[in-house]
């Protein structure tokens, strides 16, 4: 995980306003969400094995993220992280009845695996992009 500077840390929104100007860029609401706050997480990549996250926490009242109530929100320091999965067959798997199945539910082997340098300048480069959307919703 690392941590990135944004201009947008601190700052307050209304939860509608940010899925309206989020949702387009590929931002949701991670589903690791409780009533105190949440994260509106964007994958970098295709496997989507290296995420953006915007995390927030509620300012008034409780977040819920299957309420469409809006929630005054104040957003937190942005970060990247990066999950590595085991690829191949799954070693646990029954070797006579499953060898060639790939558990697609596994959890990462490395929750919090080396950013690269060009994965850094990704997170970047979408951050930006995201507090120019905001800016300009203002």
């Amino acid at each position: 995980m690392q941590l990135l500077q944004g201009k947008m840390t601190g700052r307050k929104y209304d939860t509608n306003e940010l899925v309206r100007a989020l949702g387009p860029l590929g931002f949701s609401i991670g589903g690791n969400w409780d009533y105190a706050g949440g994260s509106f997480d964007c994958a970098l990549n295709d496997e989507q094995t290296v995420w953006l996250r915007l995390p927030f926490r509620a300012v008034n009242g409780t977040f819920d993220a299957d309420s469409a109530e809006t929630v005054l929100i104040q957003l937190e320091r942005p970060y990247v992280l990066k999950h590595q999965y085991q690829t191949g067959n799954d070693p646990s798997a029954d070797a006579q009845l499953f060898g060639s199945l790939v558990n697609q539910f596994q959890s990462p082997t490395d929750k919090d695996a080396s950013l690269q340098e060009e994965e850094l300048n990704l997170a970047r480069a979408k951050l930006d992009e995201a507090e120019a959307k905001l800016d300009t919703n203002k």
